[in-house]
């Protein structure tokens, strides 16, 4: 009886000095559910039940079990990342030329619309000007 007594305190022991240094050196970002200085205090006041809490709620999910590994875990369910492209393709030599052609071309429609919200400006001014004047021609 003594001896599974003393074994389970040595597990206990062994894991709150466990999760104690995997607190102190996992970082703040990673850490879940509360800041790092609270689950410290957790698993130091609390050792039979902080350590447990740590592992299941605080700690990175996917992370490993070596003490101040940043690494991560891959999941079973997660697919490989995938791998990011850092260069960037070569520019399209007609790249320029095709701009230049499309700035051009936006230019000469905005000014084909203008023209033509102007010319209609000057009809609708002229048709308020013959009214205005045969107005003006039956009064007298």
């Amino acid at each position: 009886m003594i001896f599974g007594q003393g074994f389970f305190g040595l597990v206990i022991l062994a894991l709150w000095v466990y999760c104690i240094f995997d607190v102190i050196s996992t970082e703040q970002s990673r850490i879940q559910n509360l800041p790092k200085f609270i689950w410290l205090l957790i698993v130091v006041v609390i050792p039979p039940i902080g350590p447990i809490a740590w592992l299941l709620l605080g700690r990175p999910r996917g992370a490993s079990f070596k003490v101040g590994s940043g690494e991560v875990r891959p999941s079973r369910q997660q697919s490989p990342p995938e791998p990011t492209v850092t260069e960037r393709p070569p520019p399209d030599p007609d790249y320029q030329r095709r701009r230049e052609e499309a700035i051009r071309k936006h230019h000469e429609e905005r000014e084909a619309e203008l023209k033509a919200r102007e010319a209609e400006l000057k009809r609708l001014e002229d048709e308020l000007r013959r009214r205005e004047q045969g107005l003006e021609d039956t009064d007298k």
